[in-house]
């Protein structure tokens, strides 16, 4: 008879994120990980099948909940302001040292890791696909004027500066470089 699981899978994922947010991919080890899960080795390559395996999940999760997150403003707010509470949200993380999971796991791992492209971009294309949706319909709701064919371009636009901000906040902490870029991508959309 198979044993249940005595953990959260969603936590474990939580717990080992942090980790390879705070180490990085290559310098996270496998004690690092039993230590931040507080699971068994047998455990965690059991539910998980080992580092690589438990980092994809924890990058997957990373991404469909910054997804979330960004969507949600998008939903409740007036185009101009859910960029702007986007783009803050950006510039009030630089604080944390950790950085963007899915920019960190890029910078890191690609081009040599196909499987981690895969789910970096796949992250973008679905930010791309949610900001081109909030563009549409602040379009129809008379906030903006943009034309059709620009709706794409702009939201691939919106997400290069908010993908640059999270590189300029790492990168550049305490100028103020990253908050006039923000304020212009902001004033370009007007």
């Amino acid at each position: 008879m198979a044993r249940t699981r005595e953990f959260d899978e969603d936590e474990v994922l939580d717990a080992a994120l942090q980790t390879f947010r705070r180490k990085g991919y290559e310098a996270t080890t496998l004690p690092d990980l039993l230590e931040a899960t507080g699971l068994a080795r047998q455990s965690l390559y059991n539910a998980f099948g080992g580092k690589r395996e438990i980092f994809l999940g924890s990058l997957r999760r990373y991404a469909a909940a910054e997804h979330d997150k960004m969507a949600a403003i998008l939903q409740s707010l007036p185009i101009r302001e859910a960029i702007a509470a986007i783009f803050e949200s950006v510039l009030r993380g630089a604080e944390r040292e950790c950085g963007c999971f899915l920019v960190n796991a890029a910078s890191e791992l690609l081009p040599r890791d196909p499987e981690v492209g895969r789910v970096v971009a796949s992250a973008m294309a679905r930010q791309e696909k949610s900001l081109a949706g909030a563009l549409r319909r602040a379009v129809r709701k008379g906030q903006l004027r943009l034309p059709p064919r620009r709706i794409e371009q702009t939201a691939r636009f919106l997400l290069g500066v908010l993908q640059g901000l999270v590189v300029m906040t790492k990168a550049m902490p305490g100028s103020h470089a990253a908050r006039d870029a923000a304020e212009m991508a902001i004033r370009a959309i007007e």
